[in-house]
């Protein structure tokens, strides 16, 4: 311990969680002993995670803002709307050293009519090498940004060409904003955005931006924006995740702009999820999957689950059952998918000896009390050493929302 003491890099990061039942006097002795441990800091930057859903520690938060604003690199806040609003909106203090920034927002439990939080432009400005911005609502329904003529993002005043991460969760972002993004981030590496509905493919399109450094794109859409696809570039992207919240999703989907987006680009993606009513274009799906050969993660999501599939989504389980000979997707390891009794089947003739496929999650309107042909299929798969989860088919809810509150519930 006497070592450790004197090796300030070992005091640079902390998680400070402020539970429902903390007390006065406890917030006292973790403001001293959180002194006491930053001062072993010396002067390197700090990675600070400031958890506080009840609005209970703002005495400690403050300290942290007031004394070591101007070292803190990275900055990740699980608050309340009060305690956001009262530490973001109104923070006047310098940031300087700040890179990366975390919001994650509880909205009040009746939020139906809540206007949502929003960082302020000074709060940002303050922050001149803010490199990764990532704003998540805890809710269940996506909620809009606070409107602005140039668009939510752009009115934060954030510096688009410093950007290399940038995550809007559960908010509707503009039309101009997410355009913005592809055309005047040119460090982008991960981008995570809800897009809103937007207007007519832009006359005259503009020419294709060069993402060189995009390797993660998860985009959720109101309706598919297919021109997207023509405006920039990405040769390594490898992570696509694409889901719409809209009841007609397949007119939407312009194949050819796709292929011609990944032919251009030339990426070869090892983790894919569509997340979209896709029955009527399954041959486009079916020719995707051929041309990604290297895949190691597929999730499938076509809302359906527990019914016997349509004809459309019997051809990709056709194409995707390992036959003699023939073997698609020869190096997928974690298969997440609607499930049915045929799906079953088909991932059972993905389990050969040889196979690389090591985890299945089967997705289900009833995964506690299936049929019991249903469960003696799942035990069957369960038998080839293959690991086998069942969660709720709850796509608008529980699962879509599930990345912003995995292993971080409120006390």
């Amino acid at each position: 311990m006497a070592i450790a003491t004197k090796i300030s890099e070992l005091w640079t990061a902390y998680t400070i969680h402020i539970s429902r039942n903390t007390t006065t006097a406890q917030l006292d002795i973790l403001l001293k002993i959180l002194k006491n441990c930053l001062q072993r800091a010396g002067n390197r930057n700090l990675s600070i995670w400031f958890i506080d859903y009840h609005n209970i520690g703002g005495v400690v938060l403050d300290y942290l803002r007031l004394k070591y604003s101007h070292r803190i690199g990275a900055l990740g806040l699980k608050l309340s709307e009060d305690g956001a609003d009262a530490f973001l909106c109104r923070s006047v203090t310098a940031f300087n050293e700040l890179q990366r920034l975390d919001i994650h927002v509880q909205p009040p439990l009746d939020y139906t009519e809540w206007e949502g939080f929003w960082p302020s432009p000074e709060m940002l400005a303050l922050a001149p090498k803010l490199s990764e911005f990532v704003v998540k609502y805890e809710a269940w329904h996506p909620l809009y940004a606070p409107p602005a003529p140039e668009g939510c993002l752009r009115s934060l005043g954030l510096s688009l060409a410093l950007l290399t991460v940038i995550e809007v969760t559960a908010i509707w972002v503009d039309y101009y904003d997410y355009i913005s993004i592809f055309l005047e981030c040119p460090q982008l590496t991960e981008c995570s955005i809800y897009c809103d509905e937007g207007l007519a493919q832009p006359d005259p399109l503009p020419e294709p931006t060069l993402l060189r450094h995009l390797s993660s794109l998860h985009l959720t859409f109101r309706a598919l924006h297919s021109h997207l696809w023509d405006i920039f570039d990405a040769p390594n992207l490898v992570d696509l995740c694409i889901t719409t919240l809209s009841d007609d999703d397949s007119d939407a989907w312009n194949h050819s702009k796709f292929m011609n987006f990944q032919e251009r680009s030339g990426f070869t993606l090892i983790t894919l999820a569509l997340r979209f009513d896709f029955s009527h274009i399954v041959h486009h799906i079916i020719d995707l999957l051929k041309k990604s050969p290297a895949l190691e993660n597929l999730e499938l999501r076509w809302l359906s689950a527990h019914e016997e599939p349509s004809e459309y989504i019997q051809q990709l389980i056709d194409a995707l059952t390992v036959h003699t000979g023939e073997h698609i997707l020869p190096e997928l390891a974690r298969f997440q998918i609607d499930a049915t009794e045929k799906t079953l089947h088909m991932l059972e003739s993905r389990c050969a000896p040889r196979s690389r496929l090591t985890h299945i999650t089967l997705y289900d309107e009833a995964p506690f009390t299936p049929s019991a042909s249903f469960r003696n299929a799942i035990e069957t798969l369960k038998k080839t050493g293959v690991t086998v989860e069942e969660e709720p088919m709850d796509f608008y809810g529980a699962e879509l929302m599930r990345p912003f509150w995995a292993g971080h519930t409120s006390q």
